[in-house]
């Protein structure tokens, strides 16, 4: 079991009508037991349908806030996009130039449609950061952090360190039963430094990069995914540290194409259950050991449908 680090930000961004992110200190824990299996042709078509008895204890992959999308619009802080500047109402964020910027714990509705407005979190280490996207449409951005949502950034991407769509230095968690759209035109769709939390919401993904790029723990339920990305697809990878780069997915009914990777943990990786149908890949399921519960999982890849990589077992 591995318990993650302490004392950094965490972003929740939920969405229903509304989405929103979260930034905080945070802690969690993952475990993974069970078989492995890998194939080994150069051309991988794998169909697999499984009614095993699934893991509906998800407390050890998701904290209570994971899922909560709460919040009292009267004492939010409002952020109304408009054109190339914004509109900041409350305490918390400030308008310089093209960039809104949030220095502080609290909750931020951002609505209305840009082009060029970045949004910035830059809060303390203990502070919990709610960001509620209500209709919100965001292009040709550096990094836009984010009813529909729509998130697009540029191809001429000026930030090397935030290069993706949503950005996060700390924790991510995305919730909600709303719609998000994101073109990444530079590189990454999502990035996360830490963890990634994902409970609810659908989602369309193209990216000419990674449509996730997570360091430490990407766990996904409940959600509803078509992603196109021209490298990996979901991924989780973290070469320094041998316990993180783990994944779980429950629930979740996601069709995939992928230039190189349709799903890949560089450590351990579960699915419980759900619909995963990876239609392009060059290593459909990659993992250091790959645990699969439950679900439909069908596979097309160049090389190996299913790579267990680095497991003993």
């Amino acid at each position: 079991m591995k318990l993650k680090k302490l004392k950094k930000w965490t972003t929740l961004l939920t969405c229903a009508t509304a989405l929103t992110v979260m930034t905080a200190c945070s802690q969690s824990s993952s475990q993974s037991t069970g078989t492995t299996s890998s194939t080994t042709s150069k051309t991988s078509a794998v169909t697999a349908t499984t009614s095993k008895k699934t893991n509906k204890n998800n407390s050890n992959y998701f904290t209570s806030k994971d899922s909560d999308t709460s919040y009292n619009e009267s004492s939010a802080t409002k952020i109304k996009l408009s054109g190339s500047s914004a509109d900041v109402s409350g305490d918390g964020a400030a308008l310089s130039g093209s960039t809104v910027t949030i220095s502080k714990a609290g909750t931020y509705v951002i609505s209305g449609k840009s082009d060029g407005v970045q949004i910035k979190v830059d809060a303390g280490d203990s502070d919990d950061v709610h960001i509620v996207l209500d209709g919100v449409t965001m292009t040709n951005t550096n990094a836009a952090i984010n009813a529909t949502n729509t998130l697009s950034d540029s191809s001429s991407n000026s930030d090397e360190d935030a290069d993706a769509v949503i950005f996060s230095k700390g924790d991510l968690t995305i919730n909600g039963s709303g719609t998000l759209n994101i073109d990444a035109k530079k590189n990454n769709g999502i990035k996360a430094n830490d963890s990634l939390h994902m409970t609810g919401g659908t989602y369309k993904i193209s990216s000419v990069g990674d449509a996730f790029n997570v360091n430490d723990e990407l766990n996904i339920t409940g959600t509803t995914m078509t992603i196109e990305a021209e490298e990996d697809a979901v991924k989780v990878d973290n070469d320094d540290d041998t316990s993180a780069g783990t994944m779980y997915l429950s629930d979740n009914t996601m069709t995939i194409k992928a230039g190189d990777d349709g799903i890949h943990a560089s450590g351990d990786m579960i699915i419980d259950s759900g619909t995963y149908k990876v239609e392009k890949s060059t290593e459909g399921i990659e993992g250091k050991s790959v645990t699969i519960n439950g679900g439909n999982i069908d596979v097309y890849a160049t090389d190996d449908g299913v790579n267990v990589r680095f497991s003993s077992r």
